[in-house]
């Protein structure tokens, strides 16, 4: 349901000017990506697009779960999958991503070679030779 619509439908809340104006970003936001890039982009004659790729391990679950439905001969209609998170250590609290940033700092640490990349107030990192 769009932003504004669940505002207007909600009359038991009591919604400020901010709160519809801040749906009101969310959905002109929504209206202006196409795949996750900017449609002014896009569209535009001075954009190019190459492809980059990642492996996403929910969408690999999902697909696996889908590809599975479709090969057995129970009916599926309408049956929606989804992920369902969970730690690889069985701790019920997953990792924040200040955790995840930590670990990919110390990946890019350990793959640095001769340089070690220092954190700075001013900038994300800068390599260092030793």
């Amino acid at each position: 349901m769009p932003p504004l619509a669940f505002i207007f439908e909600s009359p038991k809340h009591e919604w400020g000017m901010w709160d519809i104006r801040l749906a009101k970003a969310v959905e002109i936001y929504d209206n202006i990506m196409t795949g996750g890039v900017p449609i002014y982009w896009d569209r535009s004659d001075r954009v190019t697009f190459t492809t980059g790729s990642f492996i996403s391990k929910s969408k690999a679950a999902l697909d696996r779960a889908e590809e599975k439905a479709r090969e057995g001969k129970a009916k599926n209609y309408g049956k929606v999958f989804y992920p369902i998170a969970k730690s690889n250590d069985d701790n019920p609290i997953l990792p924040t991503m200040e955790e995840w940033m930590e670990e990919q700092a110390k990946k890019k640490n350990m793959s640095a070679g001769n340089f070690t990349v220092t954190d700075s107030e001013f900038d994300n990192g800068h390599l260092q030779s030793p």
